[in-house]
């Protein structure tokens, strides 16, 4: 931020591990915009070897934090605590800024300091269609709209919040004390179900605000942090908060859970074997399916010559698990 320049409204902050083949377009996505509010733009390079952290100080203005690879978490975090504004905004690094973004927010946190997070529709590389409305939002195309109920929506739903669209009091994220640094999916929905469940409002447009690269995150896609994160996330939520949902909420909240376990541990038992399937299970104590348990115990004890074509048809189902499981 220049010498004598008024002091930002906001903080973009944008976590970024060898993104140097897309972060000049997000960040001309962000330079791009002609907003009313003065900003800052933090870019967290989390121990890339490509070039990230040059690239971004070729940006006048931009602040370049650089660290060890932690991760996405603890990279949000360190420009979280960095920021000099009351109201942190977020922009993965292979994503893009739509037009007209940081005003429509910016107003809107303004306009109801009530309000703990917006957040908006995005646009997803080769997917047609709404994406919000999958999740079951109603239109809001002119003006925000709060979200009903935001823990029991969020449990029941899934995550229907993309962090790329996400503007969060920051007195918020240091109260539910950021993003878990403990895994490296399903990190985000942690975040917004802390401050659900903590009561924090949620308002919503359904006006895209930012482009989603999918491609860009296939490798991490249906990997062990998929599952393990997912998992991680439902279990923490129905341990502490769960008795906040209806009787109805917790049966789906439930089987969305269980579906998120079987895929885990489909997905140990294929690849990792027997042996960490069956750990995995016991870690998962006492908040397991009791037939989950019992069926890969009974799995532990085939023999260890199992037919390639069974231990193939397991990873073929779990790459289709978490998509019932609906994050």
């Amino acid at each position: 931020m220049p010498a004598g320049a008024p002091p930002p409204v906001f903080s973009l902050v944008i976590p970024a591990h060898n993104a140097v083949r897309y972060l000049g377009e997000a960040l001309d996505s962000v330079f791009d915009e002609n907003t009313r509010h003065p900003y800052e733009v933090i870019v967290v390079d989390d121990g890339s070897v490509d070039g990230t952290a040059a690239l971004a100080s070729t940006y006048p203005g931009v602040v370049c934090l650089r660290q060890e690879n932690t991760g996405p978490s603890a990279a949000r975090n360190a420009g979280i605590a960095a920021a000099k504004a009351g109201i942190v905004l977020f922009l993965d690094a292979d994503d893009k800024v739509l037009p007209g973004r940081f005003d429509l927010e910016l107003d809107q946190m303004r306009a109801e300091p009530e309000v703990a997070v917006t957040f908006g529709n995005w646009i997803v590389e080769g997917e047609p269609g709404d994406y919000l409305a999958r999740y079951g939002l109603p239109p809001a195309p002119e003006r925000f709209r709060e979200l009903d109920n935001p823990f029991g929506r969020l449990m029941t739903a899934g995550c229907c919040v993309p962090t790329s669209t996400v503007a969060v009091r920051k007195t918020w994220l240091e109260r539910v004390g950021g993003f878990p640094e403990d895994r490296r999916y399903a990190e985000d929905y942690a975040v917004w179900l802390k401050i659900a469940a903590a009561g924090g409002r949620f308002a919503y447009s359904s006006r895209a605000l930012a482009w989603y690269r999918k491609g860009a995150a296939s490798s991490l896609t249906r990997s062990s942090h998929t599952h393990a994160g997912l998992v991680l996330t439902l279990r923490e939520a129905l341990l502490s908060c769960g008795a906040r949902l209806s009787v109805a909420e917790r049966a789906v909240a439930e089987a969305r859970y269980r579906t998120a376990v079987n895929g885990l541990l489909r997905h140990e038992w294929a690849y990792r074997g027997r042996r960490a399937a069956l750990d995995r299970a016991q870690s998962l104590e006492p908040l397991i399916p009791r037939d989950l348990a019992i069926t890969y115990r009974l799995l532990t004890l085939l023999p260890g010559g199992l037919p390639r074509l069974l231990r193939e048809t397991m990873r073929a189902r779990g790459r289709l698990a978490l998509r019932g499981a609906g994050r």
